[in-house]
């Protein structure tokens, strides 16, 4: 039997410039998915004109999104995140270098680094359930350990 629980789940973001010292993400909402790393392609193929198989790999970056109950603490750091991390006319933004560490309850780790943040929610959208929707925040990482 596998156990595949991940009740006490945790991550661990820096950035570099905004957040040096780091903080702890652990208010995942009940809707969303807490910590989605998305599928990547290593290679890729096609077929010679005679029909002999071509393959090559390409390098690609990691990305992950993380969901968190909106107005949490974890929610309001990542807004500043966000926003410090946003361009925009006549405004300077940071360039983070963000490191994101995933800790499961067994012990499993997963260490995202070089990362960038690439998406987000600026303010509150509000859902038909008469509630804040659940916020999510996408991005990209270099290296995956």
């Amino acid at each position: 039997m596998e156990e595949i629980s991940v009740l006490g789940a945790r991550v661990w973001i820096t950035a570099d410039k905004t957040f040096p010292g780091g903080f702890a993400v652990t208010k995942f909402p009940a809707d969303s998915d807490a910590i989605d790393i998305q599928e990547i392609q290593i290679s890729n193929a096609e077929m010679g004109v005679n029909g002999d198989l071509i393959t090559w790999r390409t390098a690609v970056p990691q990305s992950l999104s993380i969901s968190v109950i909106p107005g949490s603490d974890e929610d309001k750091n990542l807004q500043i995140l966000l926003d410090r991390n946003r361009a925009a006319k006549g405004r300077m933004y940071e360039q983070d270098n963000i490191t994101i560490v995933v800790t499961l309850d067994n012990g499993e780790t997963h260490a995202f680094s070089n990362c960038i943040i690439m998406s987000g929610e600026l303010g509150y959208s509000l859902s038909s359930q008469g509630k804040i929707r659940t916020k999510r925040y996408g991005f990209m990482s270099e290296q995956f350990v």
